[in-house]
């Protein structure tokens, strides 16, 4: 594999054991699309500008304190799988896949990531365990200072950046939280709660982002007004609805268990019980049986896991990761053999 990352482990963003509100926010994400000057756009632009951009960009980070440690991959010297490891692993969208002369530069810990030729010339990203927005923009505000001293960004003061897609410009700010809301989803309260938030001007998107569907109750919850307000409002206004919304889980949370806790026990000890003893699981089922697990860590009902290590099974459980891990391309019933031996694995190291 020319991948340079650890497999055995996901980055920090995903340990939110300890961090603010980390029983129902797993991460927090702000991601800013910047361009540079005198280039065209990536989707009209040529081989020989697009490789400028990503020698400009690659020349930007080297000088970046901040990206010292970092690794520059090029997208089209990985195999398939390999580019669907960085997404399982939240660093790269399918867009970049399907770019011409896209890279990605990976910080040693995956905290702080820069996308090169995807939809604009870059996409800088920083995450974050638990809810910690104003923390995560701070860093990517770093970092964009930092890139920026070396780059000459696209920018007009009566609009701000210019981006390739008309919702991004201003700003270029996405931020974003992801949140696990299994008792909004038993409770039926959830289409409610999500209506509401996009009123308030936030799109609610899949465990993946834009264009993928909600997953074992994981949903994005994103800003999508970039226009006429500052990064620091943005990101403060989702910090501040995405408490409401824990608050909301919650209650949900505990009126189940006053409820039912009958139902609640014997849904979490049938997934803990599978979960220790299964041959064969498919990605849709074990992620269903991992997203009751959180739920025991959250009602203290199984002392011998914790929410990092559920949070790591999310991604490491993947059809891509199985396969690097195996060291050759699995078919599906084999990638469900490679699943549940992993997890079986996984837990006996924690619980021995």
């Amino acid at each position: 594999m020319t991948l340079p990352l650890n497999m055995e482990n996901t980055g920090p963003w995903m340990r939110a054991d300890g961090a603010p509100d980390g029983d129902v926010v797993v991460s927090s994400r702000v991601r800013l699309a910047r361009n540079l000057a005198q280039h065209a756009f990536p989707h009209v632009a040529n081989d020989t500008a697009l490789r400028a951009v990503r020698q400009a960009v690659s020349d930007a980070a080297e000088r970046s304190k901040m990206l010292k440690n970092a690794h520059v991959i090029q997208i089209e010297k990985l195999s398939d799988i390999e580019k669907q490891v960085l997404v399982e692993r939240h660093l790269i969208n399918q867009r970049l896949i399907e770019s011409k002369l896209g890279s990605v530069i990976v910080e040693r810990d995956e905290a702080l990531s820069v996308m090169v030729n995807e939809e604009d010339h870059l996409r800088i990203q920083a995450m974050e365990p638990g809810l910690a927005m104003i923390d995560t923009w701070r860093v990517v505000d770093s970092l964009d200072n930092d890139l920026e001293a070396t780059l000459d960004y696209a920018f007009r003061p009566d609009i701000g950046y210019c981006t390739a897609c008309p919702t991004n410009v201003g700003t270029g700010m996405r931020a974003s939280v992801l949140v696990h809301l299994p008792g909004l989803v038993e409770t039926k309260q959830i289409d409610k709660v999500l209506k509401a938030v996009s009123h308030l001007g936030l799109a609610v998107r899949g465990f993946y982002g834009e264009g993928t569907e909600p997953m074992s109750n994981f949903f994005q919850i994103s800003n999508q007004i970039t226009l006429s307000r500052g990064e620091e409002e943005i990101v403060d206004n989702i910090e501040k609805i995405t408490r409401q919304i824990a608050s909301k889980e919650r209650e949900a949370r505990k009126w189940m268990y006053s409820e039912d806790h009958l139902h609640v026990e014997d849904t979490i000890f049938r997934a803990w019980g599978i979960l220790r003893h299964a041959r064969l699981l498919s990605s849709k089922e074990a992620m269903s049986h991992v997203s009751a697990l959180r739920l025991a860590v959250y009602y203290k009902l199984i002392h011998d896991i914790t929410t990092q290590m559920l949070n790591e099974l999310f991604v490491l459980i993947q059809p891509a990761h199985l396969c690097v891990s195996s060291g050759k391309d699995l078919q599906a019933e084999e990638r469900d053999v490679a699943r549940a031996e992993l997890i079986r694995t996984r837990l006996r190291m924690k619980t021995a």
